[in-house]
């Protein structure tokens, strides 16, 4: 017994969601709900493990470890993997396992932390609604970011770690629905 999300999804959707590319002259085809998460998990933890960084990270300056995606970039490095040659990614598809990469445990369940804060403190001691749903799309972020969201410096970001500093500032929990409508429209110059 080993349950896989990603394993089953991809099982039922097996040959629905394809796309023909191009490569070197030959048509190749690729199943857009394969398992890719899975292997993203192992190299991020192995990697961990076997060069020592769980507690406090490797740094933003350095990745993980992989070989599951190392034939791309031996490709592009026109070199092979060996000892003296490290292929990492700087960055994963996922959240979570780019932050314990970078900041170890200890900074993944210090971020965590900060979305757990903002979502409970919007949904329990907000006196609108709007701040409360702020909280809950807060929350629902949080857990997405175990499965996709990259952190990169983008607009949904942007505007996730805006929902996020309302969810935690006294001044916008305090206001009611009507305040709050009021701001929300001073910013547009509708009053």
């Amino acid at each position: 017994g080993q349950y896989n999300i990603f394993e089953e999804i991809s099982e039922e959707n097996a040959g629905q969601n394809t796309i023909e590319v191009v490569e070197e002259g030959e048509i190749v085809e690729y199943d857009l709900m394969s398992d890719t998460r899975t292997i993203i998990y192992e190299e991020v933890l192995m990697s961990a493990i076997r060069n020592d960084y769980i507690v406090t990270g490797r740094t933003l300056a350095r990745g993980n470890d992989t070989f599951a995606y190392s034939d791309a970039s031996e490709d592009m490095l026109q070199q092979r993997y060996d000892d003296t040659v490290k292929i990492e990614r700087s960055m994963n598809e996922l959240c979570f396992p780019n932050i314990f990469t970078w900041l170890g445990i200890i900074g993944m369940v210090l971020y965590a932390g900060i979305y757990i804060v903002a979502s409970f403190q919007a949904v329990y001691f907000s006196r609108n609604r709007y701040i409360r749903i702020f909280g809950v799309v807060t929350a629902a972020y949080f857990a997405y970011g175990w499965v996709e969201n990259a952190t990169a410096v983008d607009t949904l970001n942007v505007t996730y770690w805006m929902f996020i500093s309302i969810c935690m500032s006294p001044y916008f929990r305090k206001m009611t629905n009507e305040e709050f409508k009021k701001w929300g429209r001073s910013l547009f110059r509708i009053v």
